[in-house]
C-alpha cells in the first residue's frame, strides 16, 4: 500500500471519531424530522459506522457512515489491484446479510488512477446499515430457521389380569405421546459483503463490519 492510501485511512479515522463525538449524548440527532414544526414524532435510523477492508488481489478501504434519514455516506480508496481499468470493467456490489444484492458502481462515481482509484465520498439515498431493511439487518423471516426436533415421552401402562376360571389372560397398553416441538435457531453465519467484479466475474470481496 502506498502513502496516499495511509493518508486516506488517517483522514477517514479522524472523520469517524469527530462525527461520533459530535453526536454522542444528543438524543435529538437520532431522529429525523420531516415536520417543519419541529415535532419529532418519527424515530429514524441511529448514527452507525461500518467498514470493508480489502486485502489480496485488491488493497483498499471503504467506510459506511449511516445518517439519521435513511442515507449513508460511503467513502474509500483503492490503492492497487484494479489492473488496466480501460480494458477491464469493474463493478462494486453490496450483498446484505439476507443475500440481497445491490450494484453501487454508478453511485460511487469511481475515478481510476493507475491500478487503483482516487479517494471517493458519496451519499446514497435509501441505503442504511442497521435501520429497517439495512444491509446489516437480518430480516425477521431470515433471523430464525425452522428446525424440528421430535421428543417423545412415552408412558406405558401395563395392566395384566389373569383369570383362573379358564379365560385367557390379556394385557392392556396405553400410550401418551408428547407432540413434536419446534425450536428456532438464529443464523449466526451471515455477513454483509462488498464484492468487486471484474468483467462480471467475482474478483475480490470483503466483509462489511460495524465499528
Amino acid at each position: 500500500m502506498n502513502k496516499r492510501f495511509f493518508t486516506w485511512v488517517l483522514f477517514v479515522s479522524l472523520f469517524l471519531i469527530s462525527t461520533s463525538s459530535a453526536y454522542n449524548g444528543n438524543e435529538n440527532f437520532f431522529k429525523y424530522n420531516p415536520n417543519p414544526l419541529n415535532k419529532r414524532t418519527q424515530p429514524k435510523c441511529p448514527f452507525a459506522f461500518a467498514e470493508a477492508k480489502f486485502t489480496g488481489k485488491v488493497n483498499g478501504l471503504m467506510t459506511f457512515a449511516q445518517k439519521s434519514c435513511d442515507r449513508t455516506i460511503i467513502s474509500g480508496i483503492f490503492s492497487n489491484g484494479l489492473v488496466d481499468p480501460e480494458k477491464n470493467c469493474y463493478t462494486i456490489r453490496i450483498q446484505d446479510v439476507n443475500g440481497k444484492i445491490r450494484d453501487i458502481t454508478k453511485d460511487l462515481k469511481l475515478k481510476f488512477i493507475k491500478d487503483g482509484t482516487a479517494p471517493f465520498s458519496v451519499e446514497i439515498k435509501d441505503f442504511n446499515l442497521n435501520c429497517d431493511s439495512g444491509i446489516l439487518t437480518v430480516h425477521d423471516s431470515e433471523k430464525q430457521y425452522y428446525s424440528e426436533k421430535q421428543s417423545y415421552s412415552e408412558k406405558q401402562v401395563h395392566s395384566e389380569k389373569q383369570s383362573y376360571s379358564g379365560k385367557e389372560s390379556y394385557s392392556a397398553h396405553s400410550y401418551s405421546e408428547k407432540q413434536a416441538h419446534h425450536s428456532y435457531i438464529r443464523k449466526r453465519d451471515a455477513n454483509a459483503t462488498c464484492c468487486i467484479f471484474q468483467n462480471d466475474h467475482s474478483y475480490q470481496q470483503a466483509n462489511i463490519l460495524a465499528i
